[in-house]
C-alpha cells in the first residue's frame, strides 16, 4: 500500500506576481509609480498653492485700496465739508450778524419762542417778494454765502440761524423760518454744547442727485459761547467720485452701504435694497479682512471697511456706513487657468524624463543594495569583521556607513564586555575590602575616619566625609573626612542644617535619597568648599540603619560625570555597610558604657562593705566612681544637718 503526499503551495498574495521581480525591476516599478504620483501631486499643491497666492494677493490688495478709498471719504468729509464749513463759521462777519440778531430779543424764552412762531407764520405766508424774505436773502452775509456755494459747487443750500434756531441769512428761500424743530438743528445745537452733524444721504429732487444735510455750531470767538448754527445741502458727487474711481478689471466694483439696508446708487435715482441673504454673508465679513461671499447673486470676493475703523471723528462713525469692494471671483482667479495648463505640461515633459532616467538609476541603485544585503547576511552569520565597501554618499552610502558603525559598535560592546565586568567586579570587591576593614572596628571616632579614608583611597575619588545626624535632629555635624583637609574641616566644627535648600547633603538626608550632581557648576544646590576648590561632581549618600538616619556620606570628585549608574550601586552597598558598622559600634559603645557602669558599682559597693567610717565610705565613693566615669576630678559635698558648714 503506497501513499503519496502532495506539497503544500505557497501562499499566493495580490503581490505576489511583483514579490519575485529582480530588485531593479521593483525599484523601476516604484520609481515610475513615485514619479506618477509625485508629479500629480506637485500640480495639485502648486495650483492650490498658487490659488492660495493669489487669493492672499487680490484680497489683500483689495483691503488695501477699499481702505484707502474709506480713509479718502473720512478725508473728504472731515476737510472738504467739515472743515470748511467750520472755517466759513468763523467769519466774523456771520458772527456778528447772529450776535446783533440774538442781542435784539427780549423777554424771557416763552416771549422769544411766541415771536419767532408768528414770524415763522408770516414767513410761510408770504411771497418772495416780501421785504421780510428779502432781508435774508440779500444781505452782507447772504452774499457770504453765495460766493462760499459759488466756489465750493456741492455745497447747495446754505444759510444760517441764531441761537433760537431762528433764520439769519440764506442764499435760497427755506421752507420755515423757524429751524429748531429739525433734527440737524436740534443735535447740532446739542443743548448749547455744540456738536457736528451730518444726516444720511437723501434724494435731492432740484439737483437730481444725493446729498446729505452738514450743520456745525458757530462760536463767539470772544467768550467761546454757542451763538448758532451753520448749515449746508452738500450733494454726494465728490463721495460717488471717490467710489467709482475704483477699478478692478471688469467686475470690481465698490459700494457704499448706509444703515437700513441701503446702497447708495452711483447712478440710478432710486435707492437699491440688498437682500437678508446679502446682510448674512456680509456680516461673516466682520472679523475677516476679506472672504468670498455671495453678493446680490454672484460669487464674489469681497472685503467690507465700516467708516468707523479708520476715523477719529464720532461724527463720521456715527453715521454707521461701511464701503464695500469686491470682485467676481471667476475673474480674480482667472490667470490660474494659464498656471494649471502649464502645470500639466510641465508635468508630463517630467514623467518623460523620469522614465527615462528610471531604468538606468534602478541598476545603479540596485548594484550596491545587492552588496549591503550580502554584508548583512555575512554579520547576522556571526563575521563582525565583515564591512560593506560602498564609498557613495548618497543614502546606500549613509546605509553601508551606519551598519559598518553598528558592527564595530557590537565589536567594541562584545571587546569592553569583558572590561566592564572586570571594572564592576573590581568596585565590589573594594567596598567589600572596606567593609572588611570597618566591620571590626568598634569605636565610632576610628571607625568614621577609616571609612572615609579606604573609601576616598580606595574609589580613586577627590575627597570623602560624614556627616552624623545631631541628637536634635536639625542638623548634620562633619564628624570624619579624608586626609588632612577632612581633619581640619572637622576641627573647625562644620555643620550643615537639616532645611539648607543649597546642599545636596541636606538634601539627601531629607529625601532619604541618593543625590548625585555630576557637573557642580551648574547645580543650584551646590554648596561650596574653599577648602576643596577642585570638587567637580559630588554625590551624598543617606547612611540608614534598622529604618534609621544616622547621617551622609559625603563623596566628591575632580572629574565631571565621575560618578556613573554602576558605581552608584556599589556605593549604595557601601554606605549601608557603613551604616550598620555604625550602628554596630554605638550598641557596643552603649553596652560597654553600661558594663563599664555595672562594674563602678559593684566595687563602689565593695569599698563601701570593706570602709569602716565615713571617711573611708566617701573616698572609696569618689575614687571609684572617677574611675568609672573617666574623669579627671570627682568630689562629693554633704550638708551635715545642724551644721552650717559643707564637709567635702
Amino acid at each position: 500500500m503506497s501513499v503519496s503526499q502532495t506539497p503544500s503551495m505557497p501562499r499566493r498574495t495580490m503581490l505576489g506576481p511583483l514579490a519575485n521581480l529582480p530588485i531593479y525591476a521593483k525599484l523601476i516599478l516604484a520609481f515610475l509609480f513615485v514619479a506618477a504620483f509625485a508629479t500629480l501631486t506637485v500640480i495639485y499643491f502648486t495650483n492650490q498653492a498658487a490659488a492660495d497666492n493669489l487669493l492672499l494677493t487680490v484680497g489683500t490688495t483689495l483691503r488695501a485700496r477699499a481702505v484707502a478709498h474709506a480713509q479718502t471719504i473720512d478725508n473728504l468729509l472731515r476737510d472738504r465739508v467739515v472743515g470748511n464749513l467750520q472755517t466759513l463759521a468763523l467769519a466774523d462777519q456771520i458772527e456778528n450778524a447772529v450776535a446783533k440778531q440774538n442781542s435784539e430779543y427780549t423777554g424771557g424764552i416763552p416771549q422769544i419762542r411766541a415771536e419767532i412762531g408768528q414770524i415763522d407764520r408770516q414767513w410761510v405766508a408770504a411771497a418772495d417778494s416780501h421785504p421780510m424774505i428779502e432781508s435774508r436773502l440779500f444781505n452782507a452775509v447772504a452774499d457770504n454765502l453765495r460766493q462760499y456755494r459759488s466756489k465750493f459747487v456741492d455745497h447747495t443750500e446754505i444759510f444760517v440761524t441764531d441761537r433760537y434756531g431762528a433764520l439769519v441769512s440764506a442764499t435760497n428761500r427755506t421752507s420755515d423760518y423757524d429751524q429748531s424743530d429739525e433734527e440737524w438743528w436740534q443735535k447740532t445745537w446739542n443743548n448749547g454744547q455744540g456738536a457736528v452733524y451730518i444726516g444720511q444721504p437723501e434724494y435731492d429732487d432740484s439737483a437730481r442727485a444725493y446729498s446729505i444735510v452738514v450743520s456745525v455750531p458757530i462760536y463767539a470767538r470772544s467768550s467761546g459761547d454757542l451763538i448758532g448754527v451753520l448749515r449746508t445741502t452738500y450733494l454726494l458727487t465728490s463721495i460717488l467720485d471717490v467710489i467709482s474711481s475704483f477699478e478692478a478689471a471688469e467686475t470690481g466694483r465698490a459700494d457704499l452701504y448706509l444703515p437700513g439696508d441701503k446702497v447708495l446708487p452711483h447712478d440710478d435715482l432710486n435707492d437699491v435694497q440688498f437682500s437678508p441673504d446679502d446682510t448674512a454673508d456680509l456680516k461673516t465679513l466682520e472679523n475677516l479682512p476679506y472672504g468670498q461671499i455671495t453678493l446680490e447673486g454672484d460669487s464674489v470676493l469681497a472685503t467690507q471697511v465700516p467708516l468707523a475703523s479708520v476715523t477719529q471723528l464720532d461724527y463720521v462713525a456715527n453715521l454707521g456706513w461701511t464701503l464695500v469692494i469686491h470682485q467676481d471671483v471667476t475673474e480674480a482667479f482667472a490667470p490660474l487657468a494659464g498656471a494649471a495648463q502649464a502645470s500639466v505640461l510641465a508635468g508630463g515633459v517630467v514623467m518623460i524624463v523620469a522614465m527615462a532616467l528610471v531604468f538606468v538609476v534602478a541598476q545603479i541603485i540596485a548594484a550596491p543594495i545587492r552588496r549591503l544585503s550580502a554584508t548583512a547576511r555575512q554579520i547576522a552569520a556571526g563575521d563582525l569583521s565583515a564591512r560593506a565597501d560602498i564609498a557613495s554618499r548618497d543614502e546606500i552610502g549613509q546605509m553601508a556607513q551606519t551598519m559598518n558603525e553598528m558592527a564595530d559598535q557590537l565589536q567594541d560592546l562584545i571587546n569592553t564586555l569583558e572590561a566592564r565586568i572586570a571594572s564592576r567586579t573590581r568596585d565590589l570587591e573594594t567596598a567589600a575590602q572596606v567593609n572588611a576593614q570597618i566591620s571590626t572596628i568598634l569605636d565610632t571616632d576610628r571607625l568614621l575616619q577609616d571609612v572615609v579614608d579606604l573609601t576616598k583611597e580606595r574609589f580613586g575619588l577627590y575627597h570623602a566625609h560624614v556627616y552624623l545626624l545631631s541628637e536634635d535632629g536639625r542638623a548634620l555635624i562633619l564628624t570624619a573626612g579624608a586626609g588632612h583637609v577632612g581633619r581640619q574641616m572637622v576641627s573647625e566644627g562644620q555643620r550643615i542644617e537639616m532645611q539648607n535648600p543649597q546642599s545636596i547633603v541636606a538634601q539627601a538626608a531629607r529625601t532619604r535619597q541618593i543625590v548625585t550632581v555630576n557637573d557642580v557648576s551648574a547645580s543650584p544646590s551646590f554648596l561650596p568648599n574653599p577648602l576643596l576648590p577642585d570638587a567637580q561632581a559630588e554625590q551624598a549618600i543617606p547612611l540608614i540603619a534598622r529604618g534609621q538616619l544616622l547621617g551622609v556620606l559625603d563623596i566628591q570628585s575632580a572629574r565631571v560625570n565621575h560618578f556613573t549608574q554602576d558605581a552608584q550601586s556599589t556605593i549604595e552597598v557601601l554606605a549601608g555597610q557603613i551604616a550598620t558598622a555604625i550602628s554596630n559600634a554605638r550598641l557596643y559603645e552603649a553596652a560597654e558604657r553600661t558594663s563599664r557602669h555595672e562594674k563602678a558599682l559593684g566595687s563602689i559597693d565593695r569599698k563601701i562593705q570593706e570602709a569602716v567610717n565615713m571617711d573611708e565610705i566617701l573616698q572609696a565613693t569618689v575614687r571609684e566612681l572617677g574611675k568609672a566615669l573617666r574623669v579627671p576630678y570627682t568630689a562629693i559635698e554633704l550638708q551635715l544637718q545642724g551644721e552650717d558648714e559643707t564637709s567635702q
